[in-house]
């Protein structure tokens, strides 16, 4: 009798421990004095996010609550603000204490798992990550891309000439993503993927429902963001379903392991692309800077695109690619199983709409300012103190980074080509002032390279404007506060998620004016951008972890728009959606079909 007395009185304490240790966590914000919606014992503010989108929830609280709030995924406290002070601080001035981003309910170790990738990494492991990547988005190397990228668009030209001939509205979405899939796979992995040609191509029909399956949010994630205690058993619960079925992500991930193999055996040709950057830092390991010796230097940008002014590469010059070592994907395409994918749940299926999709994407180091659209910023991150050498990639790294890029590249770039195109239809004035531009900088058969794509100031404008509208990226533009200080006031234990309300910043009256919801190019205007304060513009983030592939992002929309628009006017059609309905997955998209027509030009260059 007296075990069972026992046992009831250990069952008894450990659940007064739960109780009282969910409660303590769940009166965090309480304790500080910050406003916020009311937290459910057992969900926190679960319940009332899966109602609606985390973008629209963030308004919807930030016209409640205030520019600072506070409320809770489960038992994980998130700070939501829109007060650009604060952000200023967060990811740029105090970057070295929130260098990490928000843990997914289920992801591998951030510092010391195999498998995790850039997006999940922090400290100095992301730092390791973060330098070796950095050079495959440099001017240099983006000067390359042209031939692949105008190639790829030949295609994409041919496509919605057919479309044109028919007569019929189409949807340009689903065209423009086998146009990013077809430019990343090329241009980052070698492969020849055919995506726009073949529309049940095995590589676009997974990507696609990696990002459809974000949408669902699963209710194991549910339940592992209300048990964040038993993240590593979630872990071990995801690797141990790997075992007995394929998922998606673990798909692409095996296909590109292939690619990786097949690309290790290939000496007599060298590309200059990220999947040799990664196999050449499996081979030779690279230096690290310490997190700890964070230093800023700043850099002066021209354009939108990124390229700094100090640039001693001002020229096309530089071999294409070699086409010769691009392999067809016929060779790799063998389902094979693998214990070390990641669920669909787990890369998109964050009850919040996180994911790998953002994996979501976009920037090579260059920072603050440029990724706020300001002609001066703050930008790379510097590291004053070397640490020894240390190795390289690991098998596992390689192929993790490899599906983020894949992913990040394909979903971002269709869906600002998607965006972009849907207002140029709905805004024909601003369609004609840009096809002027254009003509004024091309003849007709010119083909636009590196150099010619960023002397279109407007064509920079518009795609500023359609990110201020649309900030894909916005639900993890967020840091992880890695030790507690004080940011403007405001005490930040260590632990908490300090989220950037960048729909709210993104459609401020205060800063963008009343017409906030019309597309207005004109907002980044030289003296506009100057004159904004540096954290009013972020849709790529800000500070050393903004998007890595940011400028990459931005260089291929233009190849694309500038090729479309010299020979085509967009127009809407009664199929068009107004106003356009949205989605929030791995990032924010359009929900559904972009149904436009295309006209020929007539006085196309």
């Amino acid at each position: 009798m007296w075990m069972v007395t026992a046992c009831l009185a250990a069952i008894g304490c450990i659940l007064a421990w739960i109780y009282w240790s969910k409660k303590r966590r769940q009166n965090i914000f309480k304790d500080l004095g910050i406003k916020g919606p009311e937290p459910n014992f057992l969900f926190g503010n679960l319940h009332q996010l899966h109602k609606q989108s985390l973008y629209e929830s963030h308004q919807m609280w930030t016209k409640k609550y205030g520019k600072v709030y506070g409320y809770y995924e489960g038992t994980t406290p998130v700070l939501v603000t829109s007060d650009l002070g604060i952000l200023q601080q967060v990811f740029i001035k105090q970057f070295s204490k929130f260098h990490g981003r928000k843990l997914f309910p289920i992801q591998p170790d951030p510092d010391s798992g195999p498998q995790a990738h850039m997006l999940l990494t922090r400290g100095d492991k992301w730092k390791r990550l973060r330098t070796i990547i950095n050079p495959t988005f440099s001017t240099a190397k983006l000067r390359l891309m042209s031939p692949i990228m105008n190639r790829c668009t030949d295609i994409l030209m041919s496509i919605l000439e057919e479309k044109r001939l028919e007569g019929k509205p189409f949807d340009i979405y689903s065209i423009a993503q086998g146009l990013t899939l077809d430019v990343i796979g090329e241009t980052a992995f070698g492969i020849q993927v055919d995506a726009q040609r073949n529309p049940t191509d095995d590589f676009l029909l997974h990507c696609k429902s990696i990002f459809m399956a974000a949408v669902k949010r699963p209710i194991l994630i549910y339940v592992a963001l209300i048990f964040p205690e038993l993240r590593r058993f979630w872990w071990w619960l995801h690797q141990l379903a790997s075992c007995f079925r394929e998922d998606d992500f673990q798909w692409l991930e095996n296909s590109l392991g292939r690619v990786i193999s097949l690309r290790k055996k290939e000496t007599e040709h060298r590309r200059v692309d990220l999947l040799q950057l990664m196999t050449d830092a499996e081979k030779y390991p690279v230096l690290e800077r310490r997190m700890s010796q964070l230093t800023m230097r700043r850099y002066s940008f021209n354009s939108l695109d990124g390229s700094d002014s100090n640039s001693s590469d001002n020229s096309d010059r530089g071999k294409p690619f070699m086409r010769q070592n691009s392999w067809h994907l016929s060779s790799v395409r063998n389902r094979s199983s693998s214990t070390n994918g990641y669920t669909n749940g787990h890369v998109n299926g964050h009850a919040n709409g996180h994911a790998n999709g953002h994996a979501n994407g976009h920037a090579n180091g260059h920072a603050n300012g440029h990724a706020n659209g300001l002609s001066n910023g703050i930008v790379d991150d510097v590291f004053d103190e070397k640490k020894p050498q240390k190795e390289g990639l690991t098998e596992a790294e390689i192929k993790s980074q490899s599906v983020l890029f894949l992913l990040a590249g394909y979903e971002t770039t269709s869906t600002l080509l998607a965006f972009t195109m849907y207002q140029l239809a709905l805004n024909p004035d601003i369609q004609t002032k840009l096809q002027k531009e254009i003509d004024d900088h091309f003849h007709e058969n010119d083909m636009p390279t590196y150099t010619t794509v960023n002397h279109l100031t407007y064509l920079d404008m518009v795609l500023s404007e359609i990110s201020r509208m649309y900030p894909q990226g916005s639900p993890i533009i967020c840091r992880r506060c890695m030790e507690t200080c004080t940011v403007n006031g405001i005490l930040i234990p260590e632990g908490v998620t300090v989220q950037a309300d960048v729909w709210s910043i993104h459609h401020d009256p205060e800063i963008w004016g009343d017409d906030v919801d019309k597309f207005v190019p004109e907002r980044f205007t030289t003296i506009n951008k100057i004159t904004r304060h540096q954290m009013a513009y972020m849709p790529f983030g800000a500070g050393p972890r903004n998007c890595v592939g940011m400028r990459f992002a931005l260089y291929e929309s233009k190849m694309a728009l500038v090729r479309i628009l010299m020979k085509y006017t967009v127009k809407r059609c009664s199929q068009t959606q107004v106003p356009l309905s949205l989605k929030e997955g791995g990032s924010i998209s359009p929900n559904g079909d972009v149904t436009i027509e295309l006209t020929t030009r007539q006085s196309s260059p």
